[in-house]
């Protein structure tokens, strides 16, 4: 049986579509999963009510030990909806949470909105057996600072960083597809 991977993409005009062509090395994956990748409502405006809102609908529709993926916004919303859900959901529910250019929304990060998150809430993210923090140096949208705060608040985070590659690099998420082959290895003892 396949497993999933849900992708929620940024915000910015045109978000879903700039980010398509961007994850083809995910791709590789399709024969052990299924792929979802939703378009969230108003990308340009968006708000948290309404793309936690698409995001809850989505879960409902994935697996156990799926695996999550957040690119800039589309992470602050999977750190937020998470660790203010997490009484509903059990430890290590997923295999990993992808975290990929995504800003900080606070202290040292970027002034705070309905983004921000609670100040304990790397306490609440125990539904994720694995947690990677993917950003590039060169990020011209999210400062890669916001990469190290992340590191620096969420225990047993693993960073993943590339000199190169802005604020989303097809070639830098072929790494995605290289934890997630490593983790079928661990999960199957080989």
């Amino acid at each position: 049986m396949k497993s999933d991977i849900l992708l929620i993409h940024g915000a910015g005009d045109g978000a879903y579509e700039w980010t398509l062509p961007r994850i083809t090395p995910i791709h590789e994956l399709y024969d052990h999963y299924r792929f979802h990748f939703p378009r969230m409502p108003k990308p340009d405006a968006p708000s948290y009510q309404k793309w936690s809102k698409q995001l809850k609908e989505e879960l409902m529709h994935i697996d156990d030990q799926a695996i999550l993926v957040g690119h800039s916004l589309g992470g602050s919303v999977l750190l937020k909806y998470f660790s203010e859900n997490d009484e509903s959901i059990p430890d290590d529910k997923y295999k990993a949470l992808f975290l990929v250019s995504t800003p900080f929304w606070g202290e040292n990060g970027w002034d705070g909105n309905e983004f921000e998150l609670r100040s304990d809430f790397a306490k609440h993210l125990g539904m994720f057996s694995n947690i990677y923090i993917l950003h590039n140096e060169d990020d011209d949208v999210v400062p890669f600072s916001h990469h190290k705060i992340y590191l620096d608040k969420i225990a047993g985070a693993v960073a993943i960083s590339f000199k190169s590659g802005e604020h989303l690099a097809t070639e830098n998420l072929a790494s995605i597809v290289d934890v997630v082959r490593d983790l079928e290895k661990k999960q199957v003892g080989v």
